[in-house]
């Protein structure tokens, strides 16, 4: 099963009762017209829904403050009165003041970007994983935060279990392979169906040997004839692959596809067409 739909990322900071101190409008990365949360990669790992974020349109990436600053070893609480944010790490004590884009860190004010948003609390990544004691970088390729602790391993409570980066390498191959010149909607499409087979029982459980099955003849010809291994993901295919694995779902319950010069074969003759688009057909 899919996760979840992309245009429902945002948790809750705080209990359902709080009432929120300021909102903002969040400007999410967008390709025709589909959201896509940034990823935050800590150590290797991706963290979970909680933790992904934003990209707005002033150009920095936001980030969840509670749920980043749990996945880094720190605690947080919500001061309703006063508004703030407080996270606290060792001998560090951070102090966000959203209403006035501020954090006062052990006697000093600093600047932070932040947003209050459907009840979460976002702050600059840049500001936040260093105040942390954390190294950040920022990946336009793949469009995720970079994060580095040394020494410290992410508690799995926090971490994404759907997918991971070594499935978005191998799903943004596969596509530029399949669907390298189709829209950001075919290239879902083509995702949607190896992630629908990864689910299925009738098919290996993990994206790469769903790639690389040929149990009944081969499912993926590129995989076998080195054109995989020659791939080259523009930005554009990577991010339609972590749609679909962030819940955008546009082919339903669909385990194949064929190009449209295809008018005869098992897939045609055996399966319930679903659409055409692009130059692909999708059956279930």
């Amino acid at each position: 099963m899919l996760k979840k739909l992309l245009s429902v990322f945002v948790l809750s900071f705080a209990i359902a009762a709080i009432a929120f101190c300021m909102s903002a409008s969040a400007a999410e990365v967008k390709f025709d017209g589909y959201s896509v949360p940034i990823d935050v990669d800590v150590n290797g790992n991706y963290l979970d829904d909680g933790g992904k974020g934003f990209l707005d349109s002033d150009g920095i990436t936001y980030i969840p403050v509670r749920f980043a600053s749990n996945a880094l070893g720190a605690t947080v609480t919500w001061d309703q009165t006063k508004c703030q944010a407080t996270v606290k790490k060792g001998s560090k004590t951070l102090v966000f003041a959203p209403s006035t884009n501020s954090c006062y860190i052990n006697g000093t004010w600093n600047n932070a970007e932040q947003k209050h948003i459907g009840g979460v609390l976002y702050v600059n990544a840049n500001f936040l994983f260093p105040a942390l004691g954390a190294k950040v970088g920022w990946d336009s390729y793949r469009y995720e935060v970079k994060v580095t602790l040394s020494g410290y391993t992410v508690p799995s409570q926090y971490i994404e279990t759907y997918y991971n980066p070594d499935d978005v390498y191998w799903l943004s191959k596969i596509t530029t392979c399949e669907a390298g010149a189709e829209s950001f909607k075919g290239k879902v499409m083509v995702v949607n169906v190896i992630l629908n087979r990864r689910a299925s029982s009738e098919f290996p459980n993990t994206v790469k040997e769903v790639i690389y099955d040929k149990r009944f003849g081969i499912q993926f010809p590129p995989a076998h004839k080195g054109t995989l291994d020659r791939a080259n993901p523009t930005t554009h295919t990577i991010l339609a692959c972590k749609a679909a694995l962030n819940g955008l779902d546009l082919a339903p319950n669909c385990l194949y596809f064929n190009h449209v010069s295809v008018k005869s074969g098992w897939v045609v003759n055996n399966r319930t067409y679903y659409k055409t688009e692009g130059n692909n057909k999708f059956y279930k």
